[in-house]
């Protein structure tokens, strides 16, 4: 173990670091964006679900994501 620890608040991260960073969230997200739409697409013209049932999936779709930010939050 080294003899200088840093205290982790105290490390700056380069702009360079924060870049690669927020790319990979940003991949996540545009793959999770791109999931939803496919799905919605699906259910509503090749699965033929009727606008109400369109509008339970979507909310069907939001629940679950709330879901999964609290269960995130909590396991964290």
């Amino acid at each position: 173990m080294s003899a200088v620890t840093k205290d982790a608040s105290a490390v700056k991260l380069s702009l360079k670091e924060k870049i690669a960073y927020s790319c990979t969230d940003m991949a996540g997200n545009l793959l999770y964006v791109t999931i939803s739409s496919y799905i919605m697409y699906f259910y509503t013209d090749v699965f033929h679900i009727p606008p109400a049932g369109a509008l339970g999936a979507g909310t069907i779709l939001l629940v679950a994501r709330f879901a999964d930010a609290i269960s995130a939050e909590t396991e964290a």
